[in-house]
């Protein structure tokens, strides 16, 4: 049978009657990275606890579902990969500090640097004519009520002093006008070291989510799509016993199933529905996450507290900015960025090892601009955000507003040294005009070269909030699922949901990851204490 949905391990088809499984089996409601990282956690052989090993769930029954086409088109793909250690409020902290933690470690293990672009970060806090105490506060980036510009701000008032290793005009080491490389514009403005490498780091979501996808497979994790989850299917005895999916399948015009040989121009493609059997699902679908519980759990009264928050981004790079320096390989064999890029280089700019993370607080700008370096040469630029855009049906119908683009444009133009003409720089930078190249229909543009700074991408993503501001790490008492019964009450099984990150979704990915492994395989304490992030704290 042909059809097209990505299979990447067979499953099995059931009757549209199903019994309540024996053996434990996951089905995880998204292929973003948190849904990835529970499932990375969820299937891997090495852990302290013997609940872990194979013998308790095989990886071939764990199952990772996802509605679109193409994977990462949305949060897990295009956002910063900014990670931190301790800029977290004390409901998140311990999952913050572990989730930093894993990320060092994985990278260590599986040659990160190269392969996701992870390396340390110094992170800085930038101001420009808003005067002492002048920062707006700024909703669009929740982080327990607070942006993350503020974040920032406030790490920079507890970094250690090794923090001195700052290099500034001011008499403190810490505080000045200058950053120590040549591609952000400080003039007239102030500029604060926030964090270290220490407790602040930077990689690529994307080939992080790549890695996470092709180890999973590789342990025998079953990753399908596009699916649609249609509904619920319950035992004889009213117990879970499986999700209905529904997914085309390309059938003759004459009714004949396998029709892949023909040539006549007769296929057509139908949906049709199969049964999953499962003791356990994992709602991890972001911002999708309470319109796929309301649609499976349609007798429930509860509402699962998550809406989007949609931020624009641009990926730009600029001949004041050069990939990390790597000491064992030449930087050919840093990941190469999504747009397939290549800038050439002066043999008088910049090498380092440690990228930089800036958050800006600007006069005369409504939003706080946001700017990444990764290892790889490119410059990710966000900050303007929005709670009212809608969400589309499939993460690959998100499409960037224009006039939202060309306001990130227009910052670039002043913060970004090299990328518009008579723009000063701080700590080396140089000036050159240049232009804004032609857009392809894929969202890049391409015509960068040598002397001149261009944005290569362009990007929309919808980021799962909550009220609180904090993320939902818990299993769905049967109370809230409208009738059903699961048995999660006595560990049997039951209805899990990780989502709500809002910016810190890549942060907390592989903590969340490990402890919600944990939660499925029914163990009664977890790595971390997560308890304040229960579904009752939303």
């Amino acid at each position: 049978m042909s059809q097209n949905t990505t299979l990447d391990n067979t499953t099995t088809t059931t009757t549209a009657t199903t019994t309540a499984t024996t053996n434990p089996s996951v089905l995880i409601l998204g292929a973003g990275v948190i849904g990835l990282s529970t499932a990375y956690y969820l299937s891997s052989p090495h852990s302290n606890n013997d609940d872990f090993a194979p013998s308790k769930i095989s990886p071939r029954d764990i199952t990772v579902l996802d509605t679109s086409p193409t994977l990462f088109a949305c949060a897990s793909g295009r956002a910063g990969g900014f990670l931190a250690k301790d800029w977290f409020g004390a409901a998140s902290s311990k999952l913050g500090e572990l989730s930093f933690s894993l990320h060092r470690q994985l990278a260590d293990a599986n040659d990160g640097r190269r392969r996701w672009g992870y390396a340390p970060s110094r992170s800085y806090s930038f101001e420009r004519g808003t005067g002492e105490g002048g920062r707006k506060r700024g909703d669009d980036w929740l982080r327990e009520g607070t942006s993350r510009v503020d974040a920032a701000a406030a790490s920079s008032s507890s970094t250690s002093s090794s923090a001195s290793a700052f290099t500034s005009d001011g008499d403190d080491g810490r505080r000045g006008n200058a950053l120590p490389d040549g591609w952000w514009n400080c003039e007239g403005g102030t500029v604060e070291l926030s964090s270290t490498g220490d407790s602040t780091a930077q990689l690529d979501p994307h080939a992080l989510c790549e890695f996470l996808l092709e180890e999973i497979k590789r342990r025998g994790v079953t990753v399908r799509h596009p699916v649609t989850p249609v509904r619920i299917s319950q035992s004889a005895d009213g117990q879970l016993g499986g999700l209905v999916i529904s997914h085309k399948k390309k059938k003759n015009k004459s009714g004949i199933a396998d029709a892949t040989d023909a040539t006549d121009g007769s296929i057509e493609e139908e949906e049709e529905e199969e049964v999953l059997p499962c003791s356990h699902i994992l709602i991890a679908a972001g911002s999708w996450s309470s319109r796929l519980f309301q649609r499976l759990f349609p007798g429930s009264n509860y509402t699962l507290p998550v809406s989007s928050l949609a931020g624009h981004s641009i990926i730009l790079r600029t001949p004041a900015y050069r990939p990390i320096n790597d000491n064992n390989s030449n930087n050919n064999n840093i990941y190469q960025s999504s747009s397939d890029i290549t800038l050439g280089y002066n043999s008088n700019q910049h090498q380092h090892d440690t990228l930089h993370a800036v958050f800006a607080g600007i006069d005369g700008l409504d939003w706080h601009p946001e700017a990444f370096t990764r290892a790889n040469g490119d410059i990710y630029l966000a900050g303007i955000n929005s709670s009212t855009i809608p969400l589309p049906e499939l993460a690959t119908d998100v499409k960037a507003d224009d006039a939202e683009i060309q306001r990130l444009i227009a910052a670039a133009r002043e913060l970004i040294v090299q990328f518009s003409s008579g723009t000063g720089g701080c700590g080396g930078g140089g000036n050159n005009d240049n232009s804004i190249g032609k857009e392809d229909e894929d969202g890049t543009r391409n015509d960068l070269t040598d002397g001149e700074a261009n944005v290569i991408k362009q990007g929309l993503c919808h980021r799962p909030v909550t009220p609180a501001g904090k993320p939902i790490l818990s299993r769905v008492p049967d109370s809230l699922l409208g009738g059903l019964d699961t048995k999660g009450d006595v560990g049997g099984g039951g209805v899990f949901v990780a989502t709500g990150h809002g910016p810190w979704g890549i942060s907390m990915s592989l903590g969340t990851g490990k402890v919600m492994a944990e939660m499925l395989l029914g163990e009664q304490t977890t790595t971390v204490d997560v308890s304040q992030l229960g579904l009752q704290y939303t």
